[in-house]
């Protein structure tokens, strides 16, 4: 549930960048690499809580990977730097 929360948390601070191209790369790899493993290993176990985890398991991954490219927009945006929040909608 933590997992989700920041998920939320940093998917909006790169909605405001308009940051999408990162947003879709990142959804499409957590899905290949990590929930297509977790959900045949939890399909072999059937348990679950293994369905838990394969479920929240890439939520969590694109959290982190949100997170540091939220940060890193926002250090570019003090310094000044170019960036996707500058296209025109």
């Amino acid at each position: 549930l933590l997992a989700r929360s920041f998920y939320q948390l940093y998917k909006a601070g790169l909605y405001a960048c308009l940051d999408w191209s990162f947003m879709a790369t990142t959804a499409v790899a957590a899905t290949v690499l990590v929930f297509f493993p977790t959900i045949s290993i939890a399909i072999y176990l059937k348990t679950v809580s293994s369905i838990l985890i394969a479920m929240y398991l890439p939520m969590l991954v694109m959290a982190i990977a949100f997170l540091l490219r939220t940060r890193r927009n926002i250090k570019r945006m003090l310094s000044g730097q170019r960036g996707p929040w500058e296209k025109e909608l």
